[in-house]
């Protein structure tokens, strides 16, 4: 197998994989991947995307993924595979590169596409959690509408809400927000709600629930949109003060019930294993499983060289 630099390969073979990668998304995950592809590949043909395409002894693309450091973090942005030996390849590749002695740490958020995913990622000293992806077909249920259309002064308080719903959670491999200080909630909030990492954002259909006094948010419902007809739950939320009434059951009902006018016919969400309650949650909805990403993270001890350099630039994630 020969590794190299996929900002060193002939279009025809960035092609290839593309066509592969966008059918892979939307047959499997029901994911229009199309624009997030352009703006992978202008970044890779400006040589400011790093990546890495390995090839088999025939010359096929075995497999392939790309990187970037952003704030001190390695992100891996696909891990695209055909056999074990593959990935260890790729992993191998990635956890040596500059970029890498760079990093105080390695994270990566993707489809799980080869069985051995977590295994491979696992024998790397990576700490792993499988995300259910999981669907379901959308009906109007006409339900009792609760909240208001998010609005971007609402930032501040959806970023208050997040970090008090997820406080003390304990999750290593949390792909958002990792650190959990008051910052990282916001561009959390400010990925969800004014990039294109999980869909575009539908600000009609994304709701927050105020609280009965107004200080601060109940719950909160964003949602994105992934092809024409599919819509996608990036993050349902309810304030640990307000759990127990059925408040997300209804919030999820007043958003289906609006998708459902606009021609949307099919919901998807991402929901960690560990999450115990909101599986069974979905699950009580109707959602079942479609495939399974993994979120993972390595420490990374720092390795400066004098070769090491930082890419910089904003992280691209899909």
């Amino acid at each position: 197998m020969i590794a190299r630099d996929w900002r060193r390969v002939p279009p025809s073979t960035i092609a290839t994989i593309r066509d592969e990668d966008l059918a892979y998304w939307r047959s499997t995950l029901c994911w229009n991947a199309s624009v997030a592809w352009e703006r992978m590949e202008s970044a890779r043909a400006a040589g400011l995307l790093p990546g890495v395409i390995v090839e088999a002894g025939d010359g096929r693309v075995a497999g392939w993924s790309f990187y970037l450091l952003h704030e001190g973090s390695l992100q891996i942005g696909a891990l695209v595979s055909h056999s074990s030996r593959t990935t260890d390849v790729i992993l191998d590749r990635l956890l040596n590169t500059p970029e890498a002695d760079r990093a105080s740490d390695v994270i990566l958020f993707a489809p799980a596409r080869a069985a051995d995913t977590i295994r491979a990622l696992e024998r790397h000293s990576f700490s792993v959690e499988p995300y259910h992806y999981l669907h379901r077909r959308i009906a109007a249920a006409d339900a009792v509408a609760v909240g208001r259309p998010w609005r971007s002064e609402d930032r501040q308080a959806l970023a208050d809400l997040f970090a008090s719903a997820y406080a003390g959670s304990g999750d290593v491999a949390r792909p958002f927000a990792r650190t959990g200080t008051a910052d990282a909630w916001l561009e959390y909030v400010d990925q969800l709600t004014a990039t294109q990492g999980c869909g575009d954002l539908l600000a009609g259909h994304s709701i927050v629930v105020p609280s009965a006094d107004g200080a601060r948010l109940d719950a909160a419902i964003v949602v994105t949109r992934l092809d024409a007809h599919v819509a996608h739950v990036a993050q349902c939320v309810v304030d640990p003060r307000a759990a127990g009434c059925g408040l997300g059951r209804r919030a999820m009902g007043t958003v289906e019930d609006a998708l459902a006018r606009d021609g949307f016919t099919r919901l998807t969400l991402l929901v960690g294993e560990s999450n115990r309650r909101a599986r069974v949650f979905y699950r009580g909805l109707g959602f079942e499983r479609l495939a399974t990403f993994v979120s993972a993270v390595r420490d990374q001890p720092r390795r400066l060289t004098s070769a090491a350099f930082d890419t910089g630039g904003a992280s691209t994630l899909r």
